[in-house]
Parts: structure tokens; C-alpha cells; sequence
């Protein structure tokens, strides 16, 4: 599609009105509108907001834009916005996920393999930036309309939307929204912990580079959630969640051997003193497992991953694993002290993963 236009919402609580123009006058080239929820005295509802945001589509838009009002925008943001849509012109696209979702895995393979887009495969979408084809908005408004069981998140609503209508989303790499952490009006603040990007934008002095390659139609996709180690694992369109050393025993590779490769990985690039003070050996462990898994799934992909960890993309997302899988369980500023003395661990369990043939290489 050479012919890209593309318009844009933000989705507004009057409360943050100011920030929402903030938003607003980070991407001025789109002209985006300010939508404020129509009924903010009653118990929050974030459909009926976006609805009205989706509504606001010029008719000649190829392409709409929905952002929230507590979103941070990339350097250059109209530019690549265009640039990413026109690689995937007919895709649901989403701009953010935060750093302890299963679309922050698929982003953090696809970024291991050099890829633009990883397939979004939670349950509920991330929806702090969403962009869909001109065809799809009013569709999206339909359904909606047809279907008030489903209930008042947006997010829901959308992931029941794409499932019904059989259409794969993608997550770009990197994200090109950053979610500021305001004051969640919802809660989310204290259920879900801190929520940031697992990679915000491009490195700087880097030129970006878009293409359609993307990581999709996985079976399994490593997962590091709330200090536990599991494999998503895909079997007739539904995701199932089963601990990663179970699968890898039901695999092949039983508990004991599981454990003695994790004392050599421990040997050969040990945990800082730091850790080993603060953090259990157990959760050390459940790292490790996911580490392995990385690689068991970036080599079947037929990644090269000596080359593939050295990729400014890959090596930022990596770097944010430890934080989505701690973000319920650890202060935001304790997550990223010590993260970064996991590294040389993670490292060496993703080598060793790659190494494992778990599911042999890509055709």
C-alpha cells in the first residue's frame, strides 16, 4: 500500500486532561483528536471511551491510531509509525506491551532474529496503543455492538474481536510507546506492578529499519512470570501454561539433568554477591529455565545466537526479562539493580539452550 494515511485518537479521562494533550503534541503531523471518557462519575469503563476514539476516523484514513492518555511516544514518532504500518499494511498492530507479558517473549525472540513484528498472544491485548486497518475500525465498532456479554475493557473486547475474526496481531520491534506509570484511575497499579516497555524505541544514532519479518505460529513460547519459569505451550489455537521443567522432562531431559546443567551454567557465569544474598536459589533457578527455553526456541527459529545476543535490540530486550517476571514481586528501582547482574547467567543459559536441540533447527 503506497498510499498510507493514517489518523489518530488519544482516549482521554478528563482528570488527565493535560497530559492527554501532552500526548497529543508529541505527534502533531497526525492531528490526533482528544476523546474524554462521556461518563467519568461512573465505575471506570475503558470501552466506552475507545469506541468513541475508533469513532473518529476520517473517511479518508487508511489506517487509525488509538492512543491512552499516559503513553510516552518514541523519538520521530509520526515517521515511524508510517514506516512500521506500511511493512505490515493489513495487520493489527500494537505499539506497546509491557515488559511481563507473553507478546514481551515473542518481542524479545523477534528481536534475537533481527525481526520488525512478534505475534501478540495474550488473552488480553495491551492496549495502550493500538493501530488498525480503516476496514477493521468499523468492524471492531460492530462487534462491540453485537456483543455486550463481553463486557466494559477495551482490551477484552479487542482480544475477542481478533479471535473472532481470525486476524493475528503484531507487536512491534521495538515498541514505539512507553507507558509513563502514572497513577493507574483502574488499579492496575497494584495488581499488575510496575509496567514498562521490554524495548522502547530505536537506539539512538541507529537508523531503523522495518520489514514484515515477524515471529508467529509458535507452539511453545518461554515465559517468566511473577518469579516462575513456563512454557506457553499452543495446542489447537488455545494457549495452555505448564511449567517449564515439567515440559522439559516430559522432553527429554529429566529434573536431575535439568539441575546439573544449571550448576554448570552457575559455575561457569556465577550470580553476583548481591543476588545471592537477596535473592532464593529457587527463583535463580526458574531464570535459568527460562534462559534455556530462549534459546531452545531462538535456535529452532534458525537464529545464530552468538551474533543474534549482540544486537542492540535483542541485548535492551534481554535486558528486561528479569523485570517483567519480578515486576509484581519487586520495587521498580530494586528491579533494575539487580537485574543487571543476571545477565552473564541468562547469557549462558540461552547458549546452553541453543546448544540443547530441544526441537531441532529451522527448515
Amino acid at each position: 500500500m503506497s498510499d498510507i494515511r493514517i489518523s489518530a485518537a488519544v482516549m482521554a479521562h478528563p482528570s488527565r486532561a493535560e497530559n492527554a494533550r501532552k500526548v497529543a503534541g508529541q505527534c502533531p503531523e497526525l492531528e490526533p483528536r482528544i476523546v474524554f471518557d462521556p461518563d467519568p462519575g461512573t465505575p471506570g469503563s475503558t470501552l466506552r471511551t475507545a469506541l468513541l476514539a475508533w469513532e473518529t476516523i476520517p473517511d479518508a484514513a487508511t489506517h487509525h491510531l488509538v492512543l491512552q492518555d499516559d503513553v510516552l511516544l518514541c523519538a520521530d514518532f509520526s515517521e515511524e509509525v508510517a514506516a512500521a504500518v506500511a511493512s505490515r499494511p493489513d495487520s493489527p498492530l500494537f505499539l506497546f506491551t509491557d515488559w511481563g507479558t507473553r507478546a514481551a517473549q515473542t518481542l524479545r525472540l523477534a528481536a534475537l532474529g533481527g525481526r520488525s513484528w512478534a505475534e501478540v498472544i495474550d488473552e488480553v491485548v495491551p492496549a495502550q496503543a493500538i493501530l488498525l486497518p480503516a476496514s477493521m475500525v468499523a468492524e471492531f465498532v460492530a462487534f462491540v455492538a453485537a456483543h455486550p456479554e463481553i463486557g466494559d475493557d477495551d482490551a477484552v473486547s479487542m482480544r475477542a474481536f481478533l479471535d473472532a475474526r481470525q486476524a493475528t496481531a503484531f507487536v512491534s520491534v521495538p515498541n514505539l510507546v512507553e507507558h509513563q506509570g502514572l497513577p493507574s484511575l483502574l488499579g492496575n497499579d497494584l495488581l499488575m506492578g510496575h509496567r514498562r516497555s521490554p524495548c522502547f524505541g530505536h537506539p539512538p544514532r541507529s537508523a531503523s529499519s522495518w520489514s514484515s519479518a515477524a515471529v508467529e505460529c509458535l507452539t511453545v513460547v518461554p515465559h517468566f512470570w511473577t518469579g516462575r519459569s513456563i512454557c506457553c505451550v499452543r495446542e489447537n489455537g488455545r494457549w495452555e501454561d505448564v511449567t517449564t521443567h515439567h515440559w522439559l522432562t516430559r522432553n527429554g531431559m529429566p529434573l536431575p539433568e535439568q539441575i546439573e546443567r544449571f550448576e554448570e551454567a552457575v559455575d561457569a557465569a556465577p550470580v553476583m554477591p548481591t543476588v545471592q544474598e537477596t535473592i532464593s536459589r529457587t527463583l535463580v533457578f526458574e531464570f535459568w529455565l527460562t534462559a534455556f527455553m530462549f534459546g531452545a526456541v531462538a535456535a529452532s527459529l534458525g537464529d545464530d545466537l552468538p551474533a543474534a545476543v549482540k544486537r542492540p535490540l535483542a541485548r535492551r530486550s534481554l535486558d528486561t526479562l528479569l523485570a517483567g517476571g519480578l515486576r509484581r514481586l519487586l520495587a521498580p528501582e530494586r528491579i533494575v539493580a539487580v537485574s543487571a547482574e543476571f545477565t552473564p547467567l541468562l547469557h549462558a543459559g540461552i547458549e546452553a539452550g541453543a546448544s540443547a536441540g530441544l526441537f531441532g533447527t529451522a527448515s
